[in-house]
């Protein structure tokens, strides 16, 4: 038995005194059915447990390594191993040459390949598409230190670009009437991921201009538009002011001038 499977029975068994759904002075052993209810309710807790800490969890990496383990028979990785991530994960590209700087990203999916080896999709700041990656090709990096703006702490990579998209979406659309938190947040988010992924501020931003403008185009469409009976409406003159006080005095009678006389003579 692998120390993986001896470490999960130990947990489940600490689990069953906890879980009220367990006929009293029953166990998850000897019942294929029972421990599979058992399991499920520790993952629904576990998930509870990593939505409240805002844990990030991954049920596609957690699938994948354990066919790799069972395909490979290969050790449990640690915290500290490389070549095993999650999603939002930083990490850093191993580069080709000792003169290149590494390059800084995060995991946006874990891919299980045919080898059996795990493959992860990153997202570099300042590279237009996110690149699938072997995990031998990457390596653990300084996490993403977090950026504050005036509304909110961003403590994610993904989340900064997708701030970041949102706050020049918004400047586009509006304008003649741009707010300043948001040319504030382009900045602060820009430069902070500048930073820590170690490119220009404008390369970040040049690489979200297709998300840019595609989130512009979105908030256009869905920005309230008058329809064309409104417009119609709108151009029509007033309908006319009825006076509702008294009658405003009689201006002077016109004068009769009468015909001059005919003159009766022949």
């Amino acid at each position: 038995m692998s120390d993986a499977i001896s470490r999960s029975e130990s947990a489940l068994d600490a689990y069953d005194h906890s879980l009220a759904a367990l006929p009293e002075g029953r166990s998850h052993r000897g019942s294929r059915l029972l421990t599979r209810m058992t399991v499920n309710c520790l993952l629904q807790d576990l998930a509870a447990y990593a939505a409240h800490h805002q844990i990030t969890i991954d049920p596609q990496h957690i699938a994948a390594l354990a066919r790799l383990h069972a395909r490979t028979g290969a050790p449990e990785p640690g915290p500290s191993s490389a070549g095993y991530w999650l999603v939002d994960d930083a990490v850093e590209s191993i580069p080709r040459s000792a003169a290149l700087p590494p390059t800084r990203g995060y995991i946006t999916a874990v891919h299980h390949a045919d080898n059996g080896a795990l493959e992860y999709t990153v997202a570099f700041p300042g590279v237009p598409t996110p690149i699938r990656l072997p995990g031998a090709c990457l390596r653990p990096t300084t996490p993403f230190p977090g950026v504050s703006t005036a509304s909110e702490d961003i403590a994610r990579p993904s989340e900064a670009e997708r701030r970041l998209v949102a706050a020049w979406a918004r400047t586009l659309q509006e304008q003649d009437d741009v707010r300043p938190a948001d040319l504030a947040d382009r900045a602060v988010i820009a430069i902070a991921l500048a930073h820590w992924a170690g490119v220009p501020a404008e390369r970040v931003t040049e690489a979200l201009k297709d998300r840019i403008l595609q989130a512009a185009a979105e908030q256009a469409r869905s920005a309230p538009r008058r329809d064309a009976s409104q417009v119609a409406a709108s151009d029509l003159p007033g309908p006319p002011a009825f006076r509702t006080g008294p009658a405003p005095p009689a201006g002077p009678r016109p004068r009769h001038r009468p015909s001059a006389a005919r003159d009766p003579r022949p």
